[in-house]
C-alpha cells in the first residue's frame, strides 16, 4: 500500500496540496512548541490543578456530536445531520429549546441554499434516502 497521491499541477502549475500541507506542517510545529512549553513550565503543578468533571462536559458533548454529525453525514446527508449538530451545540450552550430550534432550522438551511444554490456545490445527501 502506498501513500502517494496523484494531483494535478493549478492553474499556475503549483500542486494542490502545497498550501495545505504547509498549514499542516505550521500547525505541527507550533503544537510541539506549546506543548514543550506547557510541560517544562514550572508555575503549573499537581497539586494546583483543580480537576472538575462538569468543566469539561461541554467540550466532551460537542466533540461527540462533530463525530455523531460525520458518520451521520454518510447516511443521513448534510440537512438532518447538520440540523441535529446545531441543535446539540446550541443546547449545550443553555439556548431555550424554541431559539435552539428556530436557529437551527434558519442556519442549516441557509447554509444548504448558500452552498447548493448560489455555489453550485451539492452536499451530501446521504445513502438512507436511495430507495425514496
Amino acid at each position: 500500500m502506498s501513500l502517494r497521491f496523484v494531483s494535478t499541477p493549478g492553474a499556475n502549475g503549483e500542486d494542490p496540496r502545497f498550501y495545505p500541507l504547509l498549514l499542516v506542517i505550521i500547525m505541527v510545529i507550533v503544537s510541539v512548541i506549546l506543548l514543550t512549553v506547557t510541560l517544562t513550565s514550572s508555575t503549573i503543578s499537581a497539586e494546583s490543578v483543580n480537576f472538575n468533571w462538569l468543566t469539561i462536559k461541554n467540550p466532551l458533548i460537542l466533540m461527540v456530536s462533530v463525530g455523531v454529525f460525520g458518520v451521520l453525514l454518510k447516511y443521513t446527508g448534510f440537512l438532518p445531520a447538520a440540523y441535529l449538530l446545531l441543535f446539540t451545540a446550541l443546547k449545550t450552550m443553555k439556548t431555550k429549546t424554541k431559539t435552539a430550534i428556530i436557529t437551527t432550522l434558519g442556519v442549516g438551511t441557509v447554509i444548504f441554499v448558500l452552498f447548493t444554490y448560489v455555489l453550485k456545490v451539492p452536499l451530501p445527501t446521504g445513502t438512507l434516502w436511495e430507495g425514496f
